[in-house]
Parts: C-alpha cells; sequence; structure tokens
C-alpha cells in the first residue's frame, strides 16, 4: 500500500520563549508575533489545494514556545475546523509545557482528537531542571501522557546531561511515555570524555531493554539498522521539500533550523536558494564511503549555520553517532537472536540481524 505523501507546513507563531534551554539553538529570537491575517492566508493556501503534490497536511505551531500566542493558535483552529477543505489534515505542535494549565489545557482536552501537543521533557527533574531554566515542576506531566497516550516525549541530550541518560531514559519509560530523543546539535561534542560517558551509559541501556523486552527502545537505540545497504542516496528528513517554515512576516524558509532567530538574516536569506531536490548536494565527501552513510543522522540547518555547506556535518558528533550504531547492532541482534540462529530468521528480521552484525564487525575497533 502506498503512504500518503504529507506536507508539513510550520508556522512560527511567535519568536519568543520563556524558558532559556542551555542547547537552544535559536539565538536570535524576538517578541515578535504572527499576525492572524498572515497564519490563515498560509493555511488556507494548502487546505485548499487540489494538486496532487501532496494528499495531506501537518499544520504545526512552533516558536519560541507556542503557547504564548495560543489566541493566534485556537483561533486558526476553529476558523479551520469550522469549514471543509480539500486536503486531509492534523494540528501539531512541540511544547515546554509549562503554560499548558486552564484555558489552554481545556482547550487541548476537548479538541484532543484533532490537535496533537508533544512534550519537550529531558528526563528526571534535575535533568530537565538543569537543561531547561528549573522548570520541571511548571509542567502539568500526567496531563500530556493521559492526554495523548501515544505521542512520544522529546527528550534532548546536552553535555551536562549526558553522565545520566539512562536514568532519564528509566525515568519516562516509567511514566509510560515512548521515548524520541537525541544529542543535541549545535553544540560542541569534542570532548574525548563525551565518548566513555556515552558507551557506558548505552551499555546500561542494552541492558535495561533487554530485561524489558516489552518497552520499545528509545530512538536514540533504534538506528535503522537495515537501512545502511541502501543503494539510493536520500535526504535526512523532509526539508525544503515536504517541509516548509513560515516566518511570522511570512517568508518561507526549507526548516526550523534556517530561519533567522537560528542561523542569523543574513544566512537564512540565502537558504532560500538552496535547492535540497539535489540529493547529490547533500553529501559530505568524507562520510560517503562510511558504513554508517546511510542511517547517520544530521541537520542540514546546522550544518549550513557551521560552514556555510549543507553536507558537511559535524566532525564532533561522527565517533558518538558510531558508539550509538554499535551499541544499537548489539540490542538487535541481541533480541532477534535469543533463541534462533541467524539461518533460520526471516523477512525484515534476517535483514536487520545480518545489517547489524556487519556494522559490529566494522565498529568493534572503535
Amino acid at each position: 500500500m502506498t503512504q500518503p505523501i504529507r506536507k508539513n507546513v510550520t508556522l512560527v507563531v511567535t519568536q519568543n520563549c520563556n524558558l532559556a534551554c542551555t542547547y537552544c539553538y535559536e539565538g536570535y529570537k524576538s517578541k515578535q508575533v504572527m499576525p492572524l491575517e498572515t497564519a490563515l492566508n498560509i493555511v488556507e493556501s494548502y487546505l485548499s489545494n487540489s494538486t496532487d503534490e501532496y494528499d495531506e497536511c501537518v499544520i504545526e505551531f512552533f516558536g519560541g514556545e507556542p503557547f504564548l500566542n495560543f489566541p493566534l493558535i485556537k483561533q486558526v483552529c476553529e476558523y479551520v475546523w469550522a469549514k471543509t477543505w480539500k486536503k486531509p489534515y492534523l494540528f501539531f505542535t512541540t511544547t515546554n509545557g509549562t503554560l499548558v494549565h486552564g484555558e489552554i489545557q481545556d482547550w487541548l482536552l476537548k479538541n484532543k482528537n484533532r490537535f496533537e501537543a508533544t512534550l519537550s521533557l529531558d528526563g528526571t527533574q534535575a535533568m530537565q531542571d538543569l537543561n531547561r531554566s528549573k522548570s520541571f515542576t511548571q509542567i502539568d506531566i500526567p496531563f500530556f501522557r493521559n492526554t495523548w497516550p501515544n505521542a512520544s516525549v522529546k527528550m534532548t541530550i546536552s553535555k551536562e546531561t549526558l553522565p545520566h541518560l539512562t536514568e532519564g531514559v528509566i525515568f519516562l519509560h516509567a511514566l509510560g511515555f515512548p521515548i524520541h530523543n537525541n544529542l543535541a546539535y549545535g553544540i560542541d561534542w569534542a570532548d574525548p570524555i563525551n565518548i566513555e560517558i556515552l558507551k557506558r551509559e548505552l551499555e546500561k541501556l542494552i541492558e535495561y531493554y533487554l530485561s524489558h523486552p516489552e518497552i520499545p527502545p528509545c530512538s536514540l537505540m533504534d538506528m535503522k539498522i537495515e537501512y545502511q545497504d541502501a543503494d539510493e542516496e536520500k535526504k535526512w528528513c523532509g526539508v525544503g521539500t515536504h517541509m516548509v517554515v513560515f516566518d511570522v512576516d511570512s517568508i518561507s524558509y526549507p526548516c526550523h533550523a534556517f530561519l533567522p532567530m537560528s542561523i542569523g538574516k543574513e544566512k537564512a536569506t540565502s537558504s532560500r536558494d538552496l535547492n535540497f531536490n539535489l540529493t547529490q548536494n547533500l553529501i559530505d565527501p568524507k562520510c560517503k564511503d562510511c558504513v554508517l552513510h546511510y542511517i547517520c543522522p544530521t541537520c542540514y540547518g546546522c550544518n549550513y549555520d557551521e560552514s556555510g555547506n549543507v553536507a558537511i556535518r559535524d566532525n564532533s558528533l561522527c565517533q558518538l553517532t558510531k558508539i550509538r550504531a554499535l551499541a544499537c547492532s548489539y540490542l538487535k541482534v541481541k533480541k532477534l537472536l535469543a533463541n534462533t540462529n541467524l539461518d533460520k530468521l526471516e523477512g525484515e528480521d534476517y535483514l536487520v540481524a545480518k545489517s547489524a552484525l556487519k556494522i559490529q564487525n566494522l565498529l568493534t575497533k572503535i
């Protein structure tokens, strides 16, 4: 069955935020907000589109902290819900959760089947408070878990919280959350101590997930190992093609990471001329022969900000990604071969195990 083509349309409803997260890549925030008329015009243009370019839309509200402009979010949604449109759609946002109380919480609960809010939460109270302005006690965590039980929590790992990674993951799983987590982009991971800490924490996570096979591993421990033998170059994400983000002034950019509040006005303006349809322009020459080439994550916006080239990757993340891939391969092999042999596996399970063993053979000297 063919997957529907989804267009992610992001509205920067405010450039302001009420927290100051240690790893925030938005270094040029302001008090500016998007006018209601601008937001409605953008949403109408995509939901009224009758072409076959895409099948459905995700309309994302973005900041800063989006709920600082809750009145606009509410007005846009209720305007759209009152009409019939040519394209199916879903409203979505990611929030720090600190403002989701009272009227906002009541409205979200009432509309939980047509609006999804994902919570950013970086682990235990100590980890969250270290990364995110001592905000843990300001968040009604059970509200998010109970309202959208299948939604992942967004966990960003900083250098300061890396030593507590396993503790944070176990804590979030105990709350009942699936976890989407990653090492923070745009910060310097080059200190060799990070390598040893990450090895230690991933070894503990392997033990945890093997002891709790009923819990789906966090995304950090769930690299798509089977794709490492791909024979076609693909973009890591939908930047510039299936994704578009509109700033408060209605000017569009390839994604969140290319916004003026992320990389400055000059770089953001030049990024609007980039062609993300040419995948050969996204290949870092130093990476093309690596066994992890097709499964190694990257942020084109952070690359562009750092080097002026979307393809040139952050060297400080290279060794950490190899350690992560090795840990993922060990976990997958141990789970798949716990009660059988490789030659008895079939289909995707066989491909995953074969790819994982190949990665182990090539990376065990790390």
